[in-house]
């Protein structure tokens, strides 16, 4: 009763899937293209009926086909588990989890029907119906497709998220034919699946009886109707993979034909059908296709050269036409090159092609990349970063897709399955009569042609198309091939039992020794190796361009010769790839290859012997930059000697045991010795850190221009593997050569990377701060690969700060002995009147300032018609220079005085108003500036007191990080013989300090708020404070 079920719901489902609308019920994930359908609710019951089924007969566990899905719906697993815990490409979050996990049981789904259909169609009998099925389901799709074209029908499509939630659409003319599917290409990779099983079907049919000609006249007639629907859908590549399909289809029918005669005839219809194809493909594709072709052959095969900006046309420049109108009404039409906003990509190959190239398929080998043996996670290369979340998802190409997102074990497992079920049909074919023979050449011929459709559309992740594929794969090899299941099972459990030891090797190689060279901040590119492995490297890319190994610079120099065995090997590879990380694949392939050599020929059940290898690659650091020969000797020749000895003398002696629980121990203890295992194995594979050493010098590209040059600790080879080639690169060492550039009008610059890192550099970089003005030009990598202007020594001269009144301030002219006041303000719900607060500071014009700073807020308002006012209240009566420091950007964002950080000094004093976010938080502009300030204080020998001013810095409340406060009071330590005041406004409670000392270091808060007056007044003698 429940098998007469199972074959009725199988036959339903290939029917009800193609022919139903993807009409949504509701949303699984809010704002996500994927939804449920009926189909999804119809599948859902349907495996409920086939596990109430299995569970009723063992044997339909033990069929062999679902040990494959098993193996794979395992490794899912651990690819979503690696992905959370691992990589972090999908945040633990319900909407992250969730999404990668609907895609995981998404792909189950698919399979599921191929279960159903296996146990549901046994006979063949039932194939036959089977098979009619998929005939008149094609025909009605056919139908519905002539419909929507010429009558108006519907189309219910998914291509973007506002189409996918149900809304009926009509096609316009010209538009690309969809029939019941959610887009055209979807349809098409239906078509490439059911139009050769549908012609092969066929030839079964043909016969002398008029019941079968009637048969074998509404096959051809459907097979042809499908061909037309498919040149409607616009798809070039299914029509391409449809001819595959059917090619094989006529091959493998043609050699089973034993009579020559006949097989002559039929080969020859066959010929002549090709050439119609041909012929008609070209004629509705021939002209796009030739020059997509031609460009793609042009591409791969033409040198690189320098080209002048004429030639660019089509490659970048594109004509644009303005129309202009005078004043008279006469209309003005130009037409001018100008730079194309598309891509090359785009240009060369069309908008569809672009963005394959520049976008989705970039995307997907990022994704496997992150990790090889099990990719980023299902639904997550589409994502710019990790914490994206994307409302569809898409690689246009499903091999790409499947790497990235399940890497290579999913890969393997994936298609692995589909290649051994081809194989087993492939096999069991000469067997095979008649209806199983026309359906055993179908398969193989759908299979391939899917296979090849799959290199630029995800057709196995496309909802219909996956269904059936699956359904009519379950059809297939439950009617021919049902008992190999299992033998192809227990062969792979048997392959895998025999090299179990090689394998589990690699798995530790592709996790202990991972690096991802694509990745943005990848380790690989600091290159922390030694000199000679650099020109190693160095000596494989100057081969590239003058085919010699020797160690040339970006500008042509050449430094001498640099033949290593390690540079030749290298050479491919940097031929294949323009990043300089590009060593890692060679390296890793080493150590692969020295795995598969040692288990092969000396060692090929020492589980042991392998882990050795995998411990001494990751000991001496093998994957993480250029090998010295040295060490290629160590690994091509010495390990696998010392492993033949080890296996000879010491694994099979009296002490075996002994000798293999000390080399265990050693092995496990290798990480455990090392205190940042922990830390380098998780940044391998998350790489979040910057990278100091790279992003020094990409910094200096987009600030050094020609007649530059670039002071630094780096190697010259190495700046030239990041260096856009306009500048030129100087040791950190003699002040004269500088003097020299710079009395030649040469602009210097000098990058602050690894100075901190070497006492003699750092001593040299003391010593060029004393003898000329070093001064911040950009700060990144949290102050660890800055960028500074280097300049001749210049007179040091005070500038003349802002004030709000008539009265200027000299610092210069500052009296030995002075005092001065800091009044900090800020207008919230409690505060007075502005003419009440202005009459405050009146009060304070009795006193012998010579200045006074007002913080925070003058005026209630940003309205520059205020300042009058101000004016005849305060400032013009005032009888000192009034300075102004802005604040409170939480309550008035804009100010009426454009008036931000400033700085000044005297013989004595260095006084530095620093304009800050509300938050405390300095830009980096506010962060140059302070930063130059001391740079300029450390300049001037006499002064003895800092001041800074600032309304908004808080160094009450530093639970924040990113609080400038703790940048500051790092640089602020390096003066020890500096009185330091740090005078602000009060950020804390009633509760907080408003006075702190640290060393030489005061901090002051205070404020002018309601009723309550807080100012700081400060008196500088000649010899106290």
């Amino acid at each position: 009763m429940i098998v007469r079920m199972l074959t009725f719901v199988s036959l339903f489902l290939l029917a009800f899937i193609p022919l139903y609308p993807k009409i949504p019920l509701f949303d699984i994930l809010p704002g996500y293209i994927v939804r449920v359908r009926v189909e999804d609710i119809l599948m859902v019951l349907a495996s409920g009926l086939w596990f109430w089924h299995a569970l009723k007969h063992r044997a339909e566990w033990r069929n062999g086909y679902l040990g494959f899905v098993g193996i794979y719906a395992f490794a899912g697993l651990l690819t979503i588990a690696l992905g959370i815990f691992l990589l972090q490409t999908i945040p633990l979050e319900l909407l992250h989890v969730g999404k990668s996990a609907l895609h995981y049981f998404r792909y189950l789904e698919y399979f599921s029907l191929f279960f159903i259909v296996f146990s549901g169609i046994r006979t063949k009998r039932q194939t036959r119906i089977a098979l009619f099925v998929l005939a008149a389901t094609t025909f009605l799709v056919t139908l519905y497709g002539f419909g929507q074209k010429y009558m108006h029908f519907p189309l219910y499509s998914t291509m973007n998220r506002e189409y996918s939630k149900g809304q009926a659409f009509y096609l316009e003319a010209g538009g690309k034919v969809s029939s019941t599917f959610g887009g055209h290409y979807d349809l098409a990779a239906f078509l490439v699946i059911v139009l050769p099983m549908l012609f092969a079907f066929s030839l079964t049919r043909f016969g002398r009886t008029k019941k079968k000609l009637l048969v074998f006249g509404w096959l051809q007639l459907t097979h042809l109707a499908g061909l037309w629907l498919l040149i409607e859908t616009g798809s070039k590549t299914a029509l391409i993979s449809y001819l595959l399909a059917l090619t094989i289809v006529v091959v493998l029918n043609i050699l089973r034909i034993q009579d020559k005669r006949l097989k002559a005839l039929f080969s020859s219809a066959a010929l002549a059908g090709v050439v119609v194809m041909a012929f008609l493909f070209l004629t509705l594709f021939g002209a796009k296709t030739k020059d997509r072709f031609t460009n793609l052959f042009q591409s791969v095969f033409q040198d690189q050269q320098n080209v002048d900006p004429t030639d660019l046309v089509g490659n970048g420049y594109e004509w644009k036409t303005h129309t202009q109108t005078s004043p008279d009404g006469v209309v003005t039409t130009t037409r001018e090159l100008e730079k194309s906003t598309w891509s090359p990509n785009a240009i060369r190959y069309g908008i569809s092609m672009g963005i394959r190239l520049d976008t989705l398929w970039p995307q997907a080998i990022r994704g496997l990349n992150n990790n090889p043996l099990f990719g980023s996670g299902y639904g997550t290369l589409s994502k710019i970063e990790n914490s994206q979340y994307t409302e569809a998802d898409s690689t246009d190409n499903n091999y790409l897709r499947t790497l990235g997102e399940t890497g290579l074990i999913g890969f393997v497992l994936f298609y692995g399955f589909i290649l051994v079920a081809m194989r087993t049909v492939k096999r069991k074919l000469p067997e095979q009569t008649g209806i199983l023979h026309a359906l055993s050449i179908g398969y193989l011929g759908a299979s391939a042609g899917l296979l090849l459709n799959a290199l630029y559309i995800d057709v196995f992740a496309a909802s219909k198309v996956a269904f059936i594929y699956w359904g009519v794969s379950g059809l297939t090899l439950s009617m021919v091939a049902r008992a190999e299941g299992l033998h192809a099972l227990q062969t792979l459990f048997g392959h895998l039992n025999r090299h179990k030891s090689l394998y589990v090797a690699v798995l530790l190689s592709f996790f202990i020794l991972h690096q991802n060279p694509l990745a943005t901040n990848s380790r690989l590119h600091a290159f922390d190796t030694s000199s000679k492995s650099l020109e190693n490297f160095v000596a494989a890319r100057c081969f590239i361009k003058t085919h010699s190994f020797d160690l040339c610079r970006s500008d042509g120099s050449k430094a001498g010769s640099n033949f290593t065995v390690y540079s030749v090997l290298l050479v491919p590879f940097v031929w294949l790839s323009k990043n300089p990380a590009v060593y890692y694949h060679l390296n890793f392939s080493l150590v692969l290859l020295v795995l598969i050599v040692v288990h092969k020929k000396i060692a090929k059940k020492s589980f042991l012997s392998l882990l050795f290898i995998v411990g001494m690659a990751y000991e001496y650091g093998f994957s993480r930059g250029p090998l010295e020969d040295i060490q290629l000797l160590r690994l091509l020749i010495l390990t696998p000697v010392s492993l033949w000895l080890l296996q000879k003398f010491l694994l099979h002696g009296k002490h075996a045991r002994v000798t293999k629980i000390v080399i265990y121990g050693v092995l496990m203890f290798i990480p455990v010795l090392r205190t940042d295992f922990a830390h380098s194995f998780i940044e391998s594979f998350r790489n979040v850190e910057q990278v100091v050493k790279r992003d020094s010098v990409l910094q200096a590209n987009v600030s050094l221009k020609e007649n530059s040059y670039l002071i630094t600790t780096l190697s010259p080879y190495y700046t030239d593997l990041y260096s856009s080639q306009l500048y030129q690169v100087l040791p950190l060492s003699s002040a004269q050569v500088y003097t020299n550039l710079l009395e030649q009008g040469s602009k210097l610059f000098l990058t602050e990377q690894g100075i901190s890192e070497n006492k003699m550099f750092f001593d040299d970089f003391t010593k060029l701060r004393k003898n000329f003005d070093v001064r911040y030009l950009t700060i990144d990598c949290f102050d660890k690969c800055s960028l500074y202007t280097v300049k001749s020594l210049s007179e040091k001269i005070s500038p003349i700060p802002s004030t709000i009144t008539t009265r200027p301030l000299n610092p210069a002219k500052l009296p030995a002995s002075y005092s001065f006041a800091v009044v900090a303000n800020r207008y919230d719900e409690n505060a007075l009147a502005e003419k009440t607060i202005l009459t405050k500071l009146a009060g304070l014009q009795t006193e012998p300032f010579e200045f006074l700073i007002v913080t925070g807020d003058i005026v209630n308002t940003r309205d520059k018609g205020a300042i009058p006012t101000i004016n005849a209240l305060l400032t013009d009566n005032s009888p000192y220079p009034i300075l102004y420091n802005p604040g409170n950007y939480d309550l008035l964002p804009q100010k009426p005085y454009d008036i931000h950080s400033e700085r000044f000094y005297s013989d004595r004093d260095y006084f530095i108003t620093l304009d800050i976010g509300a938050d405390s938080v300095a830009t980096n502009e506010q962060r140059i500036f302070v930063f130059n300030a001391l740079l300029e204080l450390e300049q001037l020998p006499d002064i003895k007191n800092l001041f800074i001013i600032s309304h908004d810095l808080n160094w009450q409340d530093q639970s924040n990080q990113k609080n400038f406060i703790h940048q500051l009071d790092a640089k602020l330590r390096e003066f020890p013989d500096l009185d330091v005041y740090v005078l602000t406004a009060d950020h804390g409670d009633a509760e907080s300090e408003t006075a702190l000392k640290k060393g030489n270091i005061t901090y002051r808060a205070g404020s002018l708020r309601a009723k309550v007056d807080a100012t700081g007044i400060v008196s500088i003698s000649s010899e106290t404070l």
